[in-house]
C-alpha cells in the first residue's frame, strides 16, 4: 500500500549539480528507517553537551546547540523520503541535498510530505482493519 503512494513537484530554485539545475523531485511516504539514515547523516556537534538523563532539562549553553542539531535530524528525515531528484540517478546524499536545499525549496518538499501522509492515512482508513478481535500475544490471558 504505502510503496505506491508517491508525491511529485517541482522546487522554486532547485539543485545545481554538474552545472545542471535539478527542479522535478518525488517523494515516497516516510519510514521508521528514515530517522536511523538521518541521525547516521547528521554529526553531533562538540557543543551538544554530555549525555543527558531522561526528563533533565537542557542547560542554556547547550540549548542552540541542541535545536540546531534536531532541526537537521528533522530536516534529514524529510530528505530520506526522496526517490527523484530531476533525471540525477541516484539521488544526491542527504548531506549534499541539505548542503544545497534552498530553505523555500526544503518548505516545498515539507508540504508535499505533508500532503503524502495525509494520503497515507486516508488510504489506511478506507482499508479493511485487521482483526482485532484474537487476544494479543502480548497481554496475558485472562484465567
Amino acid at each position: 500500500m504505502s510503496e505506491a503512494l508517491i508525491e511529485t513537484g517541482l522546487l522554486d530554485v532547485g539543485i545545481n549539480v554538474g552545472g545542471v539545475v535539478h527542479r522535478h523531485f518525488s517523494l515516497r511516504v516516510a519510514k521508521l528507517s528514515d530517522a536511523y539514515v538521518a541521525t547516521a547523516a547528521v554529526l553531533i556537534p562538540d557543543n551538544l553537551g554530555s549525555v543527558m538523563q531522561p526528563g533533565q532539562a537542557v542547560p542554556p549553553e547547550y540549548a542552540a546547540a541542541r535545536l540546531a542539531y534536531e532541526m537537521q535530524i528533522s530536516d534529514a528525515m524529510l530528505l530520506a523520503q526522496l526517490i527523484e531528484l530531476g533525471d540525477l540517478n541516484p539521488v544526491p546524499s542527504i548531506q549534499v541535498l541539505m548542503e544545497s536545499l534552498d530553505p523555500e525549496d526544503a518548505e516545498i518538499v515539507r508540504e508535499k510530505a505533508k500532503v503524502l501522509k495525509k494520503r497515507r492515512k486516508e488510504s489506511s482508513a478506507s482499508s479493511p482493519a485487521s482483526d482485532t478481535s484474537k487476544p494479543s500475544s502480548l497481554v496475558p490471558a485472562s484465567a
